[in-house]
């Protein structure tokens, strides 16, 4: 057996090895987690009464179920955002949303370069990612980034997967996808604390404005993805 094959097998093996690795850990995180989880996405107030009996763990409890939704996407990451503004307000809830957004982001990035891309590959599916290959050259490359992190509905998690295999920072990445993510988060948090005050009418335009667009984008996702420049893979 030649080098170059060893290589290979061997490569095999320590991907699916990794694979295996990345989704048990997931997994147990995800049942580990899950009472809390619902408890974020069940009531309001059952939020604000955890969080006011819970303060020091409130915040990290909330930063980890953010890093999970970024990493796995296993959670609804609006529902996330919503449970945040009701928890700590729109502009604490704002602002633990992007850290925790960054944290996730930094994982991603320093996993995905470090194993590789036939292991993101194995894990996100290589023709998903695909999509995104000629992105990395293309002329304006930061520009088509931010406006995927701006728009609702687009496929900012599987952009993020691909990301990492750019040449592009890290810290340049998580700057413009942070900058670009705040109208949809904010626009989350302020509604979820609108109506913890009462304010339902307030929140009831802002889920509804929201969700349209979201609804408007989703369906117009691929024209609005080829005239940025990013064309579905014929495979």
């Amino acid at each position: 057996m030649d080098s170059q094959r060893k290589e290979k097998i061997t490569n095999i093996l320590v991907n699916s090895v990794g694979i295996v690795i990345f989704l048990v850990i997931a997994a147990v995180i995800t049942v580990v987690l899950w009472p809390y989880i619902s408890e974020f996405l069940e009531s309001p107030e059952k939020l604000q009464s955890f969080v006011a009996d819970n303060g020091a763990l409130a915040v990290p409890l909330y930063l980890a179920l953010q890093v999970l939704q970024v990493v796995v996407a296993l959670i609804p990451g609006e529902a996330l955002e919503i449970g945040a503004g009701a928890a700590f307000g729109w502009f604490w809830g704002l602002i633990l949303a992007e850290i925790g957004v960054a944290l996730g982001t930094v994982i991603i990035f320093v996993v995905a370069r470090k194993a590789g891309r036939r292991f993101v590959d194995a894990i996100v599916g290589g023709k998903k990612l695909k999509v995104f290959d000629k992105l990395n050259t293309h002329p304006r490359r930061d520009s088509v980034i931010f406006l995927v992190f701006l728009i609702p509905a687009l496929p900012k998690d599987l952009l993020t997967y691909a990301a990492a295999f750019f040449d592009i920072s890290m810290w340049k990445f998580i700057l413009m996808t942070a900058i670009a993510r705040i109208p949809s988060i904010i626009t989350s948090t302020l509604a979820a604390d609108f109506l913890i005050e009462g304010n339902y009418l307030a929140a009831v335009l802002i889920f509804v404005a929201t969700g349209a667009m979201a609804i408007i984008c989703f369906l117009l996702s691929e024209k609005i993805m080829a005239k940025i420049g990013v064309k579905k893979s014929e495979e």
